[in-house]
Order: structure tokens, then sequence, then C-alpha cells
């Protein structure tokens, strides 16, 4: 996927597309529409993330209005009666409204304190079905109150503004697009759940996370979180950092007796300059730079190509204009380029 000027188009979404299509089709034919339905969130917010033209958007909008009355003779005879007490529970209130209005209940008989821990009437008395999965967050609201539920939910947001916040400040795009799709998968879970409990969505089976209970639920958040906390780490990663231009760096032929014509390897490295300098001459040694404290120096680390060749007889020490004989491949430093 490229950035374009202005968005990226529909020909870079497609592919994404038909990816969510796979796992969304395969979910809608259990039969689990709400499960699905995430998949399609997900990808919406995805598609807001990487920055899509609003025309791409406008179209997505138009398909799915578009879709939504085919969708409705597709749906299961119980799909269709959740969607109908959604508008007015009243219709079934021991049937399909049932959930939805001993939920409302649960929700508004906490008052601003709640009734305490495990002092919940609709709950302890199992007034309300599915109190441990879907509608946790009833039970929670009626035993905490609404200051409960408040800190509740300001620790959610505090976490999908930190996967947001990582999503703008990664430097590296895959990283920034994934936290973005935990932050909108995690967005997902948490305003669907809570709009079903309080009748603002209607009843699908879809978990809060952290708080119903699941195992397979609670492993896919941990595993999301931990995905995130290892890409937060590309934040301080910059591409092409380290990179040096080759044309940059010295040429030390000849700083090698017996090999010439072959240029050595070069290695840059960041040491403390030294405060002694070593008594043959102002090149520096990496024991003298080790555990000097002082301002940094950039320091070029040569290695020696290994050759059979020997180097001239007759020539000991200082005799070569004060360069010595060195045996092959052994490390020296010089040539250091000094900045205080």
């Amino acid at each position: 996927m490229k950035y374009r000027y202005g968005g990226i188009g529909l020909q870079e979404v497609l592919p994404a597309i038909g990816l969510v299509l796979a796992p969304f089709l395969l979910v809608a034919l259990q039969p689990d529409l709400g499960s699905a339905g995430v998949f399609l969130f997900i990808l919406a917010g995805m598609a807001v993330v990487a920055c899509v033209r609003w025309k791409v958007l406008a179209l997505f909008a138009a398909a799915a209005a578009t879709a939504g009355p085919v969708l409705w003779h597709f749906m299961k005879e119980y799909q269709r009666q959740r969607v109908l007490t959604f508008m007015n529970p009243e219709l079934d209130p021991l049937g399909a409204g049932y959930h939805v209005i001993q939920s409302k209940i649960a929700v508004g008989s906490g008052g601003i304190i709640g009734k305490g821990y495990l002092q919940g009437t609709q709950g302890a008395l199992r007034f309300l079905p599915e109190q441990h999965t879907d509608f946790a967050f009833a039970v929670f609201s009626e035993e905490w109150g609404f200051l409960g539920s408040l800190l509740l939910l300001v620790l959610f947001l505090l976490l999908v503004y930190r996967l947001f916040f990582l999503t703008v400040r990664s430097q590296d795009r895959f990283a920034s697009f994934a936290c973005g799709g935990i932050a909108v998968f995690f967005l997902t879970h948490i305003v669907i759940n809570l709009a079903m409990v309080c009748g603002l969505f209607p009843v699908v089976g879809i978990p809060l996370p952290f708080v119903s209970y699941g195992g397979s639920s609670m492993l896919t958040n941990m595993m999301a979180l931990g995905a995130a906390a290892n890409l937060s780490r590309s934040r301080f990663t910059f591409q092409g950092a380290g990179r040096r231009d080759p044309g940059s760096l010295p040429d030390l032929r000849g700083e090698f007796p017996g090999h010439p014509g072959e240029k050595p390897t070069h290695r840059l490295s960041t040491v403390p300059l030294a405060s002694r300098r070593s008594n043959t001459g102002p090149s520096l040694t990496r024991n003298s730079l080790r555990n000097s404290p002082g301002s940094a120096v950039r320091v070029v680390t040569v290695s020696a190509p290994e050759s059979s060749a020997a180097s001239p007889s007759g020539r000991d020490a200082g005799s070569n204009g004060g360069t010595s004989r060195r045996p092959a491949g052994e490390s020296t430093v010089s040539r250091s380029n000094r900045t205080r």
C-alpha cells in the first residue's frame, strides 16, 4: 500500500476488503452476525487511520446502506426479533426484550454509589440472564453505581487513547496501522457492549474486554496488548537510521604495509574522548578511550584484509616514517575525527 497525496484510493483498498470479507462470511454463516460485524467496524476504522480518501469512504457508506435491506432477508428469525425489540423492547417483554429490560433495571438501580459488592438484586437473584458474559457491565453498574461505571469507562478510554497515541507516533507504517487496528478492535467491543447493555444497540454476543467471562476473549485481548507493546518500540526507530554514505568514509590505503592496493574495512563508532594520547603519536587506542571521561568522538575502526603476502623485510617499528608493522586481521583505531 502506497501513500499518495490526498489519501489512499480505491485500488489500494480492494486487497484489504478481500482479506476482511473471507472471515466475515465464515463467521456470518455460523450464524454469528454480531461477531462478523466487528470485522466491518475494524475495516472502517482502519480506513480512517490509513487516510483513505473521503470519496472512497462515502462509497463504502452508500454500499452499507444499500446492503441493509438485502441483509434483512438473509437474517434468521431470532435476529430479526432482536432488531425489532431494540426499537421497542415492550413488544416481547418475556422473550426477546427480556434481556434489555432487566439490564436497564440493573443499570438504573445502582444509583450514584451503587448497592455494594455482591449486593445487587438483579444479579444475585438471577433476574438478569448472561450476567457473567455479555451483560457483566450491568451487574458492575448495579453494584458500584455511576461513579464506578465512570471510573471503568475512563480506564477504557485511557487504553484506547494510548493505542491511538502509538498509532500517531510510530515511525514505521506497519506498526502505525497495526496499533490503529488494535485500538479500533478494543473501541468497537467497548462501544457495542456498553450500548447494548444500556439498550442503545441490538443485543449481540460481543463481550466487554477484560470484564466479561471467557477464556478465548481474554487470550485475544492479552495477545493484542502484547503485540501493541512490541510495536510501540518502533516509535523510536527511524527508517534509514544509521546508514552512511560509503563515499564519505576516509580512504586508508597505504596504512598497512604489505597490502598495497587493498582497501581495509571501515566501521564507525562513537566513544568518549580520551584525556591522554598514546606515546607513539597522535593516534588513539581503544583501551585509552574505553573508560576515559570527556566529550564524544567519532572513531574509525579499521580491519586489514587477510593476505598471505609478507611485508617488506628490514623495516622495524618506527623506521618507516613512524608506521609500525601490524599482523593481518588486527584492529586499530586511527584517523579520529574529534568533535567537541
